[in-house]
Order: C-alpha cells, then structure tokens, then sequence
C-alpha cells in the first residue's frame, strides 16, 4: 500500500523533529500527514468502489 509507505515516512521525520525540539518543524509535517492521510484513504476507497462493482 503505497499511502501506509509514505504516511510511514511522515511519522518518522515527525517523530525525529520533536525529539530534537524542533516542534515547529513537526507542525509542519503533521500538516502533510493530514493531506497524505486524506489521499491514502480516497486511494483504498476507489479501490474498493472498483472491486465491489
């Protein structure tokens, strides 16, 4: 699943932000992790819409 890959990497690089302080980095990526999340979940939905049809 492509989405969880990237979502992955984005809770990485936020994890890392925050343990080094870097709060306002980490807000940053939060905001990516939202619009990853929102796309990851549309991709598992049209791919479930294709399989029920």
């Amino acid at each position: 699943m492509v989405g969880a890959t990237r979502l992955t990497a984005l809770a990485r690089s936020v994890e890392s932000m925050i343990c080094n302080g870097d709060l306002r980095g980490g807000a940053s990526v939060r905001v990516l992790i939202s619009l990853q999340g929102r796309a990851t979940i549309a991709e598992l939905q049209a791919g479930y819409l294709r399989l029920r049809r």
